[in-house]
């Protein structure tokens, strides 16, 4: 069964994040700036919808292309 495209998104934006050595404020910052709130931890888990301007500078945060985070790699491993 094909995941919704949020929770592929939250699962990559976790991944890429953890692999930078980025804490969810980290990452909160670089994209907002200011405090955190829950947003990155509802992204992460499939709970947010985010804007196609939010995954662009979520991708530049993270320094990946914007199909890495809405393709599922969870079939390929």
């Amino acid at each position: 069964m094909t995941k919704p495209l949020k929770v592929v998104i939250g699962e990559n934006v976790k991944r890429y994040r953890i692999e930078q050595d980025m804490t969810q404020v980290d990452l909160y910052r670089k994209i907002h700036g200011g405090t955190v709130g829950s947003f990155v931890r509802e992204l992460e888990r499939g709970e947010r919808n985010i804007t196609l301007e939010t995954l662009d500078k979520l991708a530049l945060a993270l320094d990946v292309l914007v199909i890495d985070l809405v393709e599922d790699w969870s079939e390929e491993e």
